[in-house]
C-alpha cells in the first residue's frame, strides 16, 4: 500500500528495520508514561531485547509489523498488530493492535490513518 502523493509509503517491515522499531518503540513508551504515571516502566532486559523480539515478531504469519517509510526512505512511522485465536471467545478470531508511532515531525500528515488502514486489510485477510 503506497502515498506516493503525500511523501511517504507503507510496507512490511524486515529485519533490518529491527533496530529503528526499537527505537520507535521506547519513543512510545517515553510518551506513554509522560502523560499517565501509572504506566509500567519497561525494564532494561526488556529494552535490550527489543530488536529481537521485533525479528521475531516480523517472522510471525500471525503478527502484522508495518513501516511508514518517507520518500527519501527514512522510518517515519510503525504499527504492530496481532491475530489472537482462542476457543473460547466468540468470535474465536479476533485482531489486536498493540503499537503504533509516528515521529512527531510527520505527524497529522495521514501517515497513521494509512497504517491503521494496512492493519485492517491484514484482519480482513
Amino acid at each position: 500500500m503506497n502515498n506516493i502523493d503525500v511523501g511517504f509509503k507503507i510496507r512490511t517491515a524486515s529485519e533490518e528495520d529491527s533496530e529503528t522499531l526499537s527505537r520507535f518503540r521506547l519513543a512510545l513508551q517515553e510518551h506513554m508514561e509522560n502523560i499517565n504515571s501509572e504506566i509500567l516502566s519497561l525494564s532494561l532486559t526488556a529494552k535490550k531485547s527489543l530488536p529481537d523480539r521485533y525479528r521475531q515478531w516480523i517472522a510471525d504469519p500471525m503478527r502484522r509489523v508495518i513501516c511508514a517509510e518517507s520518500q527519501s526512505g527514512t522510518l517515519i512511522g510503525m504499527a504492530v498488530a496481532l491475530v489472537i485465536e482462542q476457543t473460547y471467545w466468540h468470535p474465536p478470531r479476533v485482531g489486536r493492535i498493540d503499537d503504533v508511532w509516528v515521529e512527531k515531525e510527520y505527524r497529522l500528515r495521514g501517515v497513521t490513518r494509512l497504517l491503521i488502514r494496512d492493519l485492517l486489510h491484514f484482519f480482513l485477510k
